[in-house]
């Protein structure tokens, strides 16, 4: 079975700088490259996510979570080594990012629809998606009544008609009650049933064990790869 997405020998680095200064200043520092020297924030990284994975990456705030979701969008290019993709990618980085606060629940789905790539030929009827968010709201309700929960819920229903195969997720649970939550891993787990994959940076210990089968661990200052929660918990001691 064929990756996904694969990361072969990743590095990436930022620059650092050996003094604070002011913008112009700085901008102009910015092209001697003696002033300033790189931080190394992922040593190599190697993994695949196939289909039907569902990986959670785990470490610490500044430990480089979003960066491997920055690498894997092509938001960033990694200094050394390859990410390969091979399918729709479909970063939602925070469910709130596709709607507008100016907009009705109806005019938001169809907007929601078209950045998370829904085929036109699959065009949502807004009563099927607000049925199956499981919330309780009229379709032409103001976006903005509605609270971060049920927003998330919302976006979390059309992500299962977009035509791109691989979910990018970072801390998506923040601002969730338990219902919420629950909704949205249903949802990650009927998008990974259906052939998707997805990474999911979370510093939610339940919800990686709820839904990811495989992990990316920050252990000894680099991530490393377990095809289980019992070898990460049992190689990099984490506790859950």
């Amino acid at each position: 079975m064929s990756a996904l997405l694969q990361f072969d020998s990743v590095v990436k680095s930022f620059p650092t700088w050996w003094k604070r200064e002011r913008f112009v200043a700085w901008a102009l520092a910015r092209l001697r490259p003696s002033k300033h020297e790189s931080k190394q924030v992922l040593q190599p990284l190697s993994f695949a996510l196939g289909p039907g994975d569902i990986i959670g990456i785990v470490g610490p705030n500044g430990s480089g979570k979003s960066t491997i979701l920055r690498l894997a969008a092509g938001i960033y290019a990694p200094d050394e080594g390859a990410v390969n993709i091979t399918a729709g990618v479909m970063p939602f980085m925070s469910p709130n990012a596709y709607f507008s606060a100016e907009l009705d629940v109806k005019e938001n789905i169809d907007l929601c629809s078209a950045l998370m790539r829904v085929p036109v030929n699959l065009a949502i009827a807004a009563a099927d998606v607000i049925k199956s968010s499981g919330i309780d709201v009229e379709a032409d309700t103001q976006i903005r009544l509605l609270s971060p929960g049920m927003r998330a819920r919302l976006a979390f229903s059309i992500v299962q008609h977009s035509a791109a195969e691989i979910l990018l997720l970072d801390e998506f649970e923040r601002s969730l009650d338990l219902q919420a939550k629950r909704h949205c891993c249903e949802q990650i787990k009927r998008f990974s049933q259906k052939g998707g994959g997805c990474l999911v940076a979370s510093h939610d210990l339940e919800i990686i064990r709820e839904i990811c089968t495989k992990l990316l661990v920050y252990h000894e200052g680099n991530f490393k790869a377990f095809d289980s929660l019992e070898r990460a918990i049992s190689e990099a001691g984490l506790e859950v």
